[in-house]
C-alpha cells in the first residue's frame, strides 16, 4: 500500500496571534518543496487563519502597494490581483488574490522578485546568472550580470539568488560564489558567498556561506547568511557581515514589519547541497534541531519575539512577504471550481464582485448564518473500487476533520479528487468542511458536484437543502429534500427537515403532513 501524506501541524508562540492582531498585518510564504503558497492571518474571533493554494514549484514572492502579488513558479511568473472592492469581505477574507496574468519564462529557476519605480518586474534569473525582466515577445530580457560572469548561459554558475531594491531600482544581490563555470558554486558553499553592489559591480562582502534575501530597511542592508543560520546586516564601511541573531534552521526569505524581521526557516535536506555547512555544527553546539517555519525577530535587540512552526509535510520554505493592513487574505487556485465561478466586472469606479454559483433571491442579503450540516466525515465503504492514492488522501482528510482541523482537511479532500474526480463521498465531506468554516459558496458547489455524479445521493441533497434553507432559498431547499426522500423515503430526519422548510414557507398543511410522516 502507498504511504499516506504526513499531516501538517502548525504551532505558534504564546503571543504570536496578539502580535499579528496589533500589527494589523498578515504573512505569506512559499514552499516549492510541497508546491504551495500559504496565506496567514486572523479570523474574526482572533484564531489563526491558514489558507493554502497549490502552484507548481512557487519560489520568489513580491507584494506591491497596488494589491498585487508577483510569484515565480516552475515555468512562469504569475501576477495575482486582489479582486475585492475596498472594504468588502468574501467569506470573512479581506483580500482575495486571483491569478490574472502568467508570463511563460521557461526553466529559469527564478528566485527573488521585485518591482522597480516604474512598476517593471525585476527578477533573479538564477539559471542564467543575471538580473532580468519580462519581455513581451521572448522568455526574458537580461538587465545586469556580475562582472565575473563571462556569458549568459543556462548553467547556474554562481547561484545568484537574492535581490534588494533601493530607491526604486535594483541595488544589491547575493550569490553563493564567484564561479564562472557550470554549477561551480556547489564547491564554494561554505565560504564563497558574496554581496554585490549592482551599480558599481563591486563585491561588498565576501566569505559568506550561502547568503540569501538581502533587504534594505532604513539605513541598513540586511541579509541572511544561510549556511551559518544567521540574520545580520552588512557593515559596508568595514566590509564585513555583522550577525544579529542565530536562527535554528536554513534561513531563507526575509521581510520586515516595523522593527521586526520575519525570517523563513527550513530543515536542511540531507544532500550534498545542504550538508556539511557550519549550520550543522552550530545546531550541535546549541543542542538543537533544525526548525521549519517563521521566526519573528526584534531587530533592535536581536531577540526572537514570536514564531510559527510547521511540522509534517512542509520541510522547506523559500520566500516570505508581509501584507500591512490586511488581516485575513485568501487566493484562488486551479484545483477547485471557484476560479470558474467567482467573477468580477470592471464597471467604472466601483467594480462588481459577483460569485456566480446560484441564482440569488432578494432574501439572500439578510439570510441567517449558515447552519452546520448534520453529516460528519462520511467513511468510504471498503467495497468501493477507488485508486489507492484517492483512498489514502480521503482517509487522511476524514481523520483531520475528526481532529477539528477543517482547513487542513480541505487540501486532502482535493487531493483525493485529483485522483478520483467522481469520488462522491469526498465531494460531500469537502462541502461539509467548507460549510463549517463558513465558505458557503464553496460548500454549495461541492454538493452540486456530488449530485452531478450521483443525482440520487440523498445526503448531498439534504446537506445542500440545509444551506439553501439557511440562506432563505426555501423553494430550492424543498426541491432537494423531496429529491432526497425519493431515494430514502423511510428516513425520519429528512421528513422532519422537509416539514421545517414547508412550515417556514407558510405551507402549513404540507408541513403537518411531513411531520406526521417523520413521527410514523
Amino acid at each position: 500500500m502507498a504511504a499516506t501524506t504526513p499531516p501538517l501541524e502548525v504551532r505558534v508562540s504564546r503571543h504570536f496571534l496578539s502580535w499579528l492582531s496589533e500589527s494589523r498585518a498578515s504573512l505569506l510564504f512559499t514552499t516549492y518543496q510541497t508546491n504551495r503558497l500559504f496565506l496567514i492571518g486572523l479570523k474574526a474571533d482572533g484564531r489563526l487563519s491558514i489558507f493554502e493554494r497549490h502552484f507548481d514549484r512557487p519560489m520568489g514572492l513580491h507584494a506591491t502597494s497596488e494589491d498585487q502579488l508577483w510569484m515565480s513558479t516552475r515555468w512562469q511568473l504569475w501576477r495575482l490581483e486582489n479582486a475585492l472592492p475596498p472594504g468588502e469581505l468574501h467569506d470573512g477574507f479581506d483580500r482575495l488574490y486571483v491569478p490574472r496574468l502568467a508570463h511563460t519564462t521557461g526553466d529559469l529557476d527564478v528566485h527573488d522578485i521585485s518591482t522597480d519605480g516604474d512598476g517593471r518586474v525585476v527578477f533573479v534569473n538564477t539559471s542564467y546568472s543575471c538580473l532580468a525582466t519580462l519581455s513581451e515577445r521572448y522568455n526574458f530580457a537580461p538587465l545586469w550580470q556580475p562582472r565575473f560572469i563571462s556569458r549568459l548561459a543556462p548553467e547556474d554558475r554562481c547561484h545568484l539568488n537574492g535581490l534588494a531594491m533601493a530607491d526604486g531600482r535594483p541595488a544589491y544581490v547575493t550569490a553563493v560564489s564567484r564561479s564562472d563555470v557550470a554549477t561551480g558554486w556547489r564547491e564554494r558553499r561554505h565560504e564563497g558567498g558574496c554581496l554585490i553592489d549592482v551599480a558599481s559591480g563591486e563585491i561588498l562582502l565576501g566569505d559568506l556561506s550561502m547568503p540569501h534575501s538581502p533587504r534594505v530597511l532604513g539605513e541598513k542592508l540586511w541579509l541572511l547568511n544561510s549556511g551559518t543560520g544567521e540574520l545580520g546586516f552588512a557593515d559596508r564601511e568595514r566590509g564585513r557581515f555583522e550577525p544579529v541573531t542565530f536562527c535554528p534552521g536554513f534561513a531563507r526569505g526575509l521581510a520586515f514589519l516595523g522593527d521586526y524581521a520575519v525570517v523563513g526557516l527550513s530543515k536542511p535536506r540531507q544532500d550534498r547541497t545542504f550538508s556539511g555547512l557550519a549550520l550543522d555544527e552550530r545546531l550541535r553546539e546549541k543542542d538543537a534541531e533544525a526548525r521549519c517555519g517563521l521566526w519573528v525577530i526584534d531587530t533592535k535587540s536581536g531577540v526572537v519575539a514570536h514564531w510559527l512552526e510547521l511540522d509534517g509535510v512542509v520541510l522547506e520554505l523559500y520566500d516570505v512577504q508581509v501584507l500591512p493592513g490586511v488581516t485575513r487574505p485568501t487566493a484562488l487556485g486551479f484545483k477547485s471550481d471557484e476560479i470558474q465561478r467567482l467573477i468580477t466586472i470592471d464597471a467604472g469606479p466601483r467594480p462588481i464582485f459577483q460569485p456566480l454559483v446560484t441564482r440569488k433571491s432578494p432574501r439572500d442579503a439578510a439570510s441567517p448564518p449558515v447552519a452546520e450540516t448534520p453529516e460528519g466525515p462520511h467513511d468510504e465503504p471498503a467495497r468501493a473500487p477507488r485508486p489507492e492514492a484517492a483512498r489514502a488522501a480521503y482517509a487522511r482528510a476524514n481523520k483531520l476533520v475528526r481532529q477539528g482541523k477543517l482547513e487542513e482537511s480541505i487540501a486532502h479532500y482535493l487531493a483525493a479528487l485529483d485522483h478520483d474526480p467522481c469520488h462522491t463521498k469526498a465531494l460531500l465531506n469537502l462541502g461539509t468542511a467548507h460549510a463549517r468554516l463558513g465558505h458557503v459558496e464553496a460548500a454549495l458547489d461541492s454538493y452540486r458536484r456530488a449530485l452531478a455524479v450521483d443525482p440520487a445521493f440523498a445526503q448531498a441533497h439534504a446537506n445542500l437543502a440545509n444551506l439553501l434553507q439557511a440562506r432563505g432559498d426555501l423553494a430550492g431547499a424543498i426541491h432537494h429534500l423531496e429529491a432526497a426522500l425519493k431515494s430514502e423515503p423511510q428516513k425520519a430526519e429528512l421528513w422532519n427537515q422537509l416539514g421545517l422548510a414547508l412550515y417556514e414557507d407558510g405551507r402549513l398543511d404540507a408541513a403537518r403532513s411531513a411531520f406526521e410522516r417523520a413521527t410514523a
